[in-house]
């Protein structure tokens, strides 16, 4: 018994965090004219409905043309139920050195880990041309693992996407 309560115990606070330490983060990178990233916002609606309340989610738009009136459109179009923020100066691409959207990030801000960086799942071979039939879904095999006290790092995926301008004007403005 005492080690189903330890075992409970050690889960919740890992995931929650100790003395109000922040919950592990799932951070999609994304943009709004991209549509690979659309074609994905019903498995991030459906994923962050399964673990928002485990799990604190975000979305970061990179370009410097996924302006906040595009980025309101794109959460109401596709009812994204979590923060969507800009990431012009590219601190957060760069930060976990994403270079195509969508990118998820599973991070752990209260022990700087990441647990997983890759694909949401294997639906794009390539841009262009998807498969017909979904047989690995990453994302979700992480957070489930994560809730079933699997805390360790996953390996990453090749996202296959956007790619991010690395270029845009205020990038060079800090």
């Amino acid at each position: 018994m005492k080690q189903v309560v330890f075992s409970i115990m050690f889960l919740i606070f890992s995931i929650v965090g100790i003395h109000g330490q922040e919950k592990a983060q799932v951070i999609f990178f994304l943009l709004d004219d991209c549509t690979i990233c659309e074609s994905y916002t019903i498995k991030i609606n459906e994923l962050h409905e399964t673990y928002g309340e485990q799990y604190d989610f975000i979305g970061y738009f990179p370009n410097f043309s996924s302006k906040k009136d595009k980025i309101e459109t794109f959460k109401k179009k596709y009812k994204i139920g979590f923060p969507l923020k800009t990431d012009f100066f590219h601190k957060q691409v760069d930060r976990f050195d994403i270079k195509v959207t969508p990118e998820v990030v599973v991070y752990n801000p209260t022990e700087n880990h990441i647990y997983y960086q890759g694909r949401i799942d294997n639906e794009f071979v390539r841009i262009g041309k998807r498969r017909q039939v979904v047989t690995t879904s990453e994302l979700s095999d992480v957070l489930a693992s994560i809730n079933n006290g699997e805390l360790r790092t996953f390996n990453s995926t090749e996202s296959i996407g956007c790619f991010i301008n690395k270029n845009d004007p205020l990038k060079n403005i800090k």
